[in-house]
């Protein structure tokens, strides 16, 4: 089943198309979103068929330049709809603060008996196959992966001149 994983409603800095909205897939099949839909407070729709597929365990994120929904810094509700038109999952928040990114306190439950909960096997399992739908932003995990590269290999070329000058 797919629920809304997480948001960034403010972004730090400008906020125009920064911001995003995360799905996960956290059944055990693949799941199309063919004429699912994401509705905002203010009624803003974004039809979800342009995603197509999620394969289990992946998240989707959905920017702004793509869903052109704006979240609101001082709080929204989000909704999110399957092809029959149920209400599949909501996520409301209050007020944030710049830079925080609001995890779907449901998803920390178990949804179906047959699943353990979603975000504990991404991090047992290390699957966390991620479509950025919103290339202009770097995300948490390609900025960490990116910092991590540079720290690296800060790390050897300051190894090899250290050790040079000791020779």
């Amino acid at each position: 089943m797919v629920y809304i994983e997480s948001v960034l409603p403010n972004p730090i800095g400008k906020d125009s198309g920064q911001e995003w909205i995360r799905l996960l897939n956290e059944g055990g099949s693949l799941e199309n979103l063919l004429g699912w839909r994401i509705e905002d407070g203010s009624k803003k729709v974004f039809d979800l068929s342009a995603v197509g597929e999620i394969e289990p365990g992946e998240i989707v994120e959905l920017g702004h330049a793509f869903t052109e929904i704006s979240l609101n810094n001082d709080g929204d509700t989000l909704f999110l709809y399957d092809k029959q038109g149920s209400l599949i999952d909501t996520l409301e928040y209050g007020p944030v603060e710049e830079g925080e990114i609001l995890l779907n306190k449901t998803l920390t439950e178990t949804r179906e008996p047959q699943n353990t909960n979603a975000l504990a096997n991404i991090a047992e399992t290390g699957v966390l196959n991620k479509n950025i739908l919103n290339k202009d932003v770097l995300g948490p995990i390609e900025l960490g992966l990116l910092v991590a590269a540079m720290a690296s290999t800060l790390f050897v070329y300051l190894s090899i001149n250290i050790f040079r000058k000791n020779e």
